[in-house]
């Protein structure tokens, strides 16, 4: 009978978490993200909330929302955006157009890709980064990165 390590399989990886792993998204563009679980983004993201304040968010999800009420939920998707680009990017495969690589900052994110945080029209690239983020931490990271490759 042969033993294994219960959970080994699923256990984190906490140093691949912080570091970051290359994650693609559906439009091709690779970007290097920690994991949701970063204490740093997590101490950002709870001091975050805190500022807002209260939001019913059963209204929001029902659609019974007031004007200010959906103000201040537009208002946080914008600053977590920002708390997405500034602690869990830290890389992408971009180069100007001379083909020169250019370092992944949340400046040049607006300079050169003119992708604003705040702009909702932006929110679809935040929203599938941030889940690709959340999936770093639900599997292992060799796994991912693995898949990535394929």
């Amino acid at each position: 009978m042969s033993t294994t390590q219960f959970g080994a399989g699923l256990k984190r990886d906490i140093e691949t978490e912080n570091e970051g792993v290359w994650i693609t998204l559906t439009d091709g563009t690779e970007i290097k993200s920690r994991s949701v679980n970063y204490k740093p983004f997590v101490k950002a993201v709870t001091q975050l909330m805190k500022s807002m304040g209260k939001t019913d968010l059963t209204k929001i999800r029902e659609g019974n929302i007031s004007d200010a009420d959906l103000d201040k939920a537009n208002q946080l998707s914008r600053n977590l955006n920002v708390l997405i680009a500034k602690h869990l990017w830290v890389g992408w495969k971009v180069v100007d157009a001379e083909g020169t690589p250019v370092d992944y900052t949340p400046e040049n994110l607006r300079e050169i890709c003119l992708c604003d945080p705040e702009d909702e029209a932006w929110f679809p690239v935040f929203n599938e980064a941030y889940e690709c983020a959340g999936e770093i931490s639900r599997f292992r990271a060799e796994q991912i990165q693995a898949d990535a490759k394929n």
